[in-house]
């Protein structure tokens, strides 16, 4: 009693080939693959076509031509080019937001300067006034107290009456 294999019925399940190998599910790449990507993509614009082409060979597997040679050696000047302008621009961005800088930092000290001088205003003019206030409260409690009215008092009158 034997089955041939021709006539068996395989069933695999959804994520298995008809191989009996599992397939793997795709993913999306992570974050880090992204930015690993766009550093390579960088990269290639940068370098020059020789040496993207040696980037995945071996250093000691073959000596390069005397061709090769003189490309990476231009490649190596254009990329010196290159990253000697791209530092002159940043040296000049960083004179821009030093002298920028520096203009604030005067600016922010003149302006210390002034309010230094409206508070010393501001206490002189509050003295002022508590000392006129005081003025005028004891310009008051003298007529108040020395003043004799001509209508007698309340109490006055009520003496009077009651005897």
């Amino acid at each position: 009693m034997e089955v041939e294999a021709e006539d068996a019925i395989v069933v695999a399940s959804e994520g298995e080939e008809s191989n009996g190998r599992w397939q793997r599910r795709l993913r999306k790449p992570s974050t880090k693959a992204k930015q690993n990507g766009e550093a390579q993509s960088s990269l290639d614009m940068v370098l020059p076509p020789s040496r993207k082409r040696l980037r995945g060979v071996s250093r000691n597997a073959t000596t390069p031509d005397t061709q090769n040679d003189e490309m990476g050696r231009d490649g190596g000047r254009t990329m010196l080019q290159t990253l000697q302008e791209q530092m002159n621009e940043q040296t000049g961005i960083l004179k821009i937001i030093l002298e920028a800088w520096t203009k604030q930092e005067a600016h922010n000290k003149a302006m210390k300067a002034e309010l230094g001088r409206v508070k010393d205003e501001l206490q002189a003019v509050k003295d002022e006034l508590n000392r006129t206030k005081q003025e005028i409260v004891e310009g008051m409690a003298a007529l108040t107290s020395g003043q004799s009215s001509p209508s007698p008092s309340y109490a006055d009158v009520a003496a009077h009456v009651c005897v």
